[in-house]
């Protein structure tokens, strides 16, 4: 790669980060955690959404691209565990979640 291309590269990041900075809702406070407890059943859910989403996804689609064998048992069982976090996510007893894009995409499951 020539010194042109990498300070093109360069400048053209400098100026996305510019443009990100120029924001002004960095100052409210974005916390919206009342206080309200995170009970099991919604970590329960954390976990299987991290796990499935986080590991048995992308290892399945890297078996995929191998053609190998266990490609369809790994992504079956990361189904399995992203429906169950899906039903424990809209069934557990804790805080109440203002509305947003997790909230609004999850049924797109």
């Amino acid at each position: 790669m020539s010194w042109g291309a990498v300070l093109r590269r360069a400048a053209a990041l400098l100026a996305c980060a510019l443009v990100v900075r120029g924001h002004n809702h960095h100052a409210v406070n974005m916390n919206f955690d009342m206080g309200e407890p995170i009970d099991g059943v919604l970590k329960a859910h954390i976990v299987l959404m991290s796990i499935a989403f986080g590991a048995f996804f992308p290892i399945g689609m890297v078996l995929g691209l191998r053609k190998h064998k266990w490609h369809v048992p790994v992504q079956a069982t990361g189904g399995v565990l992203a429906v169950i976090g899906f039903v424990l996510g809209h069934s557990h007893g804790g805080r109440a979640f203002h509305e947003n894009a997790h909230s609004k995409f999850s049924w797109l499951m």
